[in-house]
């Protein structure tokens, strides 16, 4: 006999959901299994709509899981990961995950099975993981992907405990000390969240959001910034370090390495955006540079590098790269090309508009900067599933527009170049409005901007 359950708590208006076939898997197994499908994304959360309302389920006999009479999709793919097999359905916008753990036949199989309209313990937003406990050991990893269809599997800290989004935005009545918003500068800071990870330090933060551009910042985060970038950023997120920088930038590593491949495809599509805006690499400064991945691939005659990770140093040594290690000895009218390319978003929030000006002040009179951000619309996006952490600076491509021009810059290119969409809140605390761009629900922000003509 099969049991099967699916529970989710998404809004029945526009999610289509999957049709799957438990009698296949059934017979994909030597022993007699109950599959539990145990929950279903958490992408629209207002509704509280439960499948175990839907028609068509069976625990009697198991033969088919239908979920009637809403619109079906057929899933479409799998992959298997330590077991545990993985299936892909759609919904009108993004891929949804959905994750099939079995446990052997129990007559009290509803004891581990959450309670209706209750979320999965330890779930994460853009897909299921195994509960833990008697279902699930606790350093199980699930390698499941995210909306740009990379790979999640961080260690520890993203197993099934992984937190993406906030749990809940409160209005502020009063704050300890006047505040402005650090992107638009509006007196407009009219909502706080828990901080979307469970990592430390920034777990114990608080997230503080502008109501007119949609701005997410941690305030006051300049000492924990310091620490954590000089000594654990690269041991806790770059595993990759202790590889020799020879062997690094080599052709094999780099297809050898799923991580890898992507930072050099992200460098090159960057570097091919700013060449059509006539940009050019003579003298490049990467901001943020890492290893120094745009800077190897662009072959920049004269490259230079701002980046506090020391662990990055011999890479950089490795490409003939100068280093700077504060912002006060970049250069000014100096550089061709400036790339910050998922960087801004990790600065002290209160130093934002001063960088952005004084990295606009570093450009030749023809030269571009080019910005990336990942998408950080927690105001009236769901986000979930991808990782937040070290972030201070959460933009909306509003608030990432806004920034570039109060600091003096001028904007000659925006998009946002991720593929994947992605669902709105029911009940955003923050509405774009104004170009496409601003309204843009997918990932990637960037802009590409020029420092305004001498005069203006």
């Amino acid at each position: 006999m099969l049991i099967a359950r699916i529970e989710c708590h998404d809004n029945p208006s526009n999610l289509i959901f999957a049709l799957v076939s438990l009698t296949q898997f059934h017979k994909s197994r030597k022993k007699k299994r109950c599959i539990c499908v145990s929950r279903c994304a958490c992408l629209w959360r207002g509704s509280g709509f439960s499948g175990r309302a839907a028609t068509g389920l069976s625990s009697e006999t198991g033969k088919r899981l239908t979920i009637a009479p809403l619109a079906l999709s057929i899933v479409h793919g799998s992959f298997r990961s330590q077991g545990f097999p993985v299936f892909q359905g759609f919904t009108r916008s993004l891929p949804v995950l959905f994750c099939l753990r079995s446990f052997p036949l129990s007559p009290s199989y509803h004891q581990f099975a959450p309670p209706c309209g209750v979320p999965f313990p330890g779930a994460r937003m853009s897909g299921v993981w195994p509960r833990s406990g008697a279902l699930c050991q606790n350093d199980t990893v699930v390698r499941l992907q995210n909306r740009a269809g990379h790979e999640m599997s961080y260690e520890t800290r993203y197993r099934n405990k992984m937190k993406t989004e906030p749990h809940s935005f409160s209005p502020i009545r009063t704050l300890r000390k006047a505040r402005t918003c650090p992107a638009c500068g509006a007196d407009a800071i009219g909502f706080s969240s828990d901080y979307p990870s469970n990592v430390k330090p920034f777990s114990k933060k608080t997230l503080l959001y502008c109501t007119r551009c949609g701005l997410g910042h941690v305030p006051d985060s300049a000492r924990m910034l310091a620490d954590y970038y000089r000594e654990d950023y690269a041991k806790t997120n770059r595993k990759d370090r202790s590889v020799d920088p020879e062997t690094y930038f080599s052709e094999a590593h780099r297809e050898s390495s799923r991580g890898m491949k992507r930072y050099f495809n992200r460098a090159r599509a960057q570097i091919n955006r700013l060449k059509k805006h006539k940009g050019r690499f003579n003298r490049v400064l990467d901001f943020g540079s890492g290893p120094g991945y745009l800077l190897h691939t662009s072959q920049a005659v004269e490259p230079h590098a701002f980046e506090p990770d020391l662990e990055s140093k011999k890479y950089l040594d490795y490409i003939g790269a100068r280093q700077y290690q504060a912002l006060s000895e970049i250069p000014q009218n100096y550089f061709d090309v400036i790339v910050a390319s998922h960087s801004i978003e990790h600065l002290v929030a209160e130093e934002l508009i001063e960088t952005l000006r004084h990295l606009l002040g570093a450009l030749r009179a023809s030269g571009l900067m080019l910005i990336e951000v990942p998408q950080g619309g927690h105001s009236y996006l769901h986000l979930g599933g991808v990782r937040q952490d070290p972030h201070t600076l959460f933009f909306t491509p509003q608030a990432l527009v806004e920034a570039v021009e109060r600091a003096g810059g001028d904007i000659v290119f925006a998009d946002a170049v991720a593929k994947p969409l992605i669902p709105r809140r029911d009940t955003p605390i923050y509405t774009p409005v104004g170009s496409d761009f601003n309204k843009a629900n997918r990932g990637g922000l960037t802009v590409i901007c020029r420092r305004p003509p001498d005069g203006e």
